[in-house]
Order: structure tokens, then sequence, then C-alpha cells
């Protein structure tokens, strides 16, 4: 008894998805059944698209903003870090000078 083999294809989309059934022997690739197909899914409002547009765009805003900040945050660090060693340099040099009185 030869044994069949049943292969299934999918092809996902964001509106169309395609399906492709492939139906064959164990021994002989010579198809028995092939079926395919495709599905198209319905616009059942106004509030579901199909375009990421919108959707891309809030996330590049989101992530400048947050890039934004981070980058602020970065910069008050530096500048906070060097006014520190700067007036640890100050204080150093006049107590240098403060000690030869």
């Amino acid at each position: 008894m030869a044994k069949a083999l049943s292969m299934l294809a999918l092809d996902m989309g964001a509106k169309y998805t395609g399906i492709m059934s492939y139906t064959c022997d164990e021994n002989s690739q010579v198809q028995k059944n092939v079926h395919f197909g495709t599905l198209v899914l319905p616009t059942d409002g106004a509030d579901f698209t199909y375009s990421m547009t919108n959707r891309r765009m809030n996330r590049h805003r989101v992530r400048s903003q947050k890039r934004f900040k981070l980058a602020r945050r970065l910069l008050i660090a530096i500048v906070r870090e060097k006014c520190v060693r700067q007036a640890l340099c100050l204080m150093r040099k006049h107590r240098r000078n403060w000690m030869k009185r």
C-alpha cells in the first residue's frame, strides 16, 4: 500500500492569504491533487486598515522622542560631571592658594 504525502503552503499577507495544497505518492513525485486559492479578508468598517503607514509613523515618532530624551539626559550627565570635576579642580587650586597665605 502506497502512502500519500500531502503538503500545504500558506502565504499570509495583510489582506490576501494564498493557499496551495499538493498531494503525491511517497515513492513518486507525480501529483495526485493540486489545489490552490486566495482568501481575501473583508473590510468590516472604516476603523480597520491594511496600511501600516500610521502605525509606522507613530512608532518612529515615539522612538525619536525617546532618543531625544536619552540624548538630553546623557548631555546633562556629561555637563554635570564636567562641572563637578572643574569645581573640584578650582577648589584644589584655591586651597593651595589659601595654604600659601
